[in-house]
């Protein structure tokens, strides 16, 4: 393998992994959107995103994003119970992390 190809990779950040939502209201869906952008210097392939629970959805992009662009991550809470709660998305890409374990938080009423 030479140098030059190992040079040749995406790389994923996000301008905030955590978010706190505060107080939601009981089964009522809220969402956040994270913002990703590729700071390497191959298109960005995001190849899933794994929630914790049926409680939480998300949409992502299924469109290589290419080297200094960005896009979106949108993660779904739909509380089916009272309290406090942590829930968290698993981003799995090509980039040279591979993984970035998106949080959302807040407190049900």
């Amino acid at each position: 393998v030479s140098g030059a190809k190992l040079l040749n990779k995406a790389a994923i950040s996000f301008e905030d992994s955590n978010f706190d939502f505060g107080t939601i209201a009981l089964n009522k869906p809220v969402s956040h959107t994270f913002t990703l952008t590729n700071n390497g210097n191959a298109p960005l392939i995001i190849n899933r995103v794994a929630t914790t629970c049926g409680c939480t959805a998300s949409e992502y992009p299924k469109e290589a994003i290419l080297p200094g662009k960005s896009d979106d991550i949108v993660i779904t809470y739909n509380a089916a119970s009272a309290g406090a709660f942590s829930k968290s998305a698993t981003v799995y890409s090509n980039a040279a992390d591979e993984t970035v374990v998106l949080k959302i938080k807040g407190v049900v009423q």
